[in-house]
């Protein structure tokens, strides 16, 4: 982009991809935002808002003076728990969350640092009538291990070394896979799968993830199993 694009250049762009969405089949939502998390939250509050539906929000920071957004959410206050580790020390998520589930069905939406992120799956990922989606800053895939991808439609089967997406190995042979952040955050590279056993390495454990589906920038074989992929 800085080195080429200029006035009269035309750009090819996709639809935008949104993996960290409000669940339209949920009853009740549950907002936890860490820090700069906040980001991708505020919008969901102030629509949830709009449409009159149940949801809470706890934001989570050092101090008032350190917390974005904190005049945007004046007109919905009475929604949102505001917790200032700098005076009340790190709060009981879990404990608080658990008061604000109801209905038959709740989601709970984190974006924060990781340690919030795994403690809030840790907590609820496994409890009835609730689900747990999240979007974290950054994400380190480990490329571990070595094994074979067969591309389903040529049945050509390539050896991805340990160190070394699959991904990468697919783009060496003039595989055209769209992608973006190459760390299992985005989406982008999203794949059919056809078999193997894998572990899918991704961050997208909420809106996006099926069974059929991987995600080539930081997917791996289990057990050097052979991934086969519909392309």
């Amino acid at each position: 982009m800085h080195d080429n694009a200029a006035v009269g250049t035309s750009l090819e762009a996709s639809s935008p991809l949104n993996t960290f969405g409000i669940d339209p089949g949920s009853d009740n939502h549950i907002l936890i935002a860490g820090g700069v998390g906040i980001t991708p939250i505020l919008a969901m509050a102030l629509e949830l808002a709009k449409r009159k539906s149940s949801w809470r929000l706890l934001y989570i920071g050092s101090s008032r003076q350190e917390m974005a957004f904190l005049d945007h959410l004046r007109g919905v206050r009475e929604r949102v728990t505001v917790w200032e580790t700098a005076l009340r020390g790190r709060p009981n998520v879990a404990a608080l969350v658990r008061e604000w589930i109801e209905g038959p069905s709740t989601t709970l939406y984190c974006c924060g640092p990781t340690g919030l992120i795994e403690s809030v799956s840790s907590d609820f990922s496994s409890h009835d009538g609730v689900r747990v989606i999240s979007e974290r800053f950054a994400a380190t895939p480990e490329l571990d291990g070595s094994f074979e991808v067969e591309l389903g439609r040529s049945g050509e089967r390539v050896r991805v070394p340990a160190g070394v997406s699959v991904l990468d190995v697919l783009e060496e042979r003039g595989v055209d896979i769209p992608w973006s952040c190459r760390a299992g955050i985005c989406g982008t590279c999203e794949t059919p799968l056809i078999s193997g056993q894998t572990d899918h390495g991704d961050s997208l454990v909420g809106m996006t993830r099926a069974a059929d589906v991987c995600f080539p920038c930081v997917v791996r074989a289990v057990d050097d199993d052979v991934i086969v992929l519909d392309i």
